[in-house]
């Protein structure tokens, strides 16, 4: 069954300086990750699912060319909205600005009946075949929006060195009580690098130093799988108690660092 399709890091929007359309003025290479994205799509389509989730890095930035975001309109979210496919857009570390009261450009999908854009927590609940399914989201949040979350639920500022532990307990609590209500099936989509995925060699990085990660025990080990976007190599990390852990990887390789 291919009722709900995953993907992340698109990097749709991403600089090449070779091998331009002279029309458009985007590089060939960007071209060949936007077809990637549309073959994901199209499967989708095919197989009859119900939802598409991108989780996290749709753009390589928060605000990118109308080119591109027509792009992504016509060739994705349009035809999957005819399809009845529903999607879901999770903000990632490059299309999430520092702040939540600043606009990105996947904020520009959100007329569309079968789009949501997510940028903070969320728990959404669908029913698939008479099956109940729990959702947990979790986009990216930057260092800065973690610490002022944890001074909103703390009441006080956090010393810097004690700010990552003390959101790191936050979301996990957040995560556990947000999964134990019952349903048939319980999935997170998340956008993090998770202590001990593997990271290939790359030019271009996916995790940046004092970026928020998370530690395995903050997984809730009573889920059925939980997706995560962010690290660019597709893996499985195994399970989590009940959980299965694994990245989609990206759907294509950014630079030659990413080769086989």
């Amino acid at each position: 069954m291919n009722d709900i399709i995953a993907v992340a890091d698109i990097h749709e929007g991403i600089n090449f300086g070779f091998n331009m359309d002279v029309e458009t003025g985007i590089s060939e290479r960007a071209i060949d990750i936007h077809k990637n994205l549309v073959k994901a799509a199209e499967f989708a389509i095919d197989n009859h699912s119900k939802l598409f989730v991108i989780a996290g890095d749709l753009f390589d930035r928060t605000h990118i060319s109308p080119t591109y975001r027509e792009m992504i309109r016509k060739d994705v979210i349009e035809p999957l909205g005819k399809n009845n496919v529903g999607i879901w857009i999770l903000a990632g570390n490059h299309d999430q600005p520092h702040s939540s009261k600043k606009g990105t450009s996947i904020d520009d999908f959100r007329g569309y009946p079968h789009v949501s854009v997510y940028r903070g927590p969320s728990v959404e609940e669908i029913v698939i075949d008479n099956k109940k399914v729990r959702c947990l989201i979790m986009p990216y949040m930057h260092p800065d929006s973690i610490a002022l979350i944890v001074k909103e639920k703390i009441g006080k500022d956090v010393p810097p060195e004690q700010m990552f532990t003390a959101g790191q307990k936050l979301i996990k609590n957040w995560l556990k009580e947000k999964s134990e209500p019952d349903a048939d099936y319980k999935i997170l989509f998340a956008h993090y690098y998770v202590e001990g995925a593997k990271i290939r060699e790359t030019t271009y990085p996916e995790i940046l130093p004092g970026e928020f990660s998370f530690t395995k025990d903050m997984i809730p080990d009573n889920l059925d799988i939980a997706v995560f976007g962010h690290i660019h190599l597709h893996q499985s990390m195994g399970k989590i108690g009940n959980t299965e852990v694994v990245y989609t990887g990206a759907v294509e390789r950014i630079d030659w660092g990413e080769r086989e």
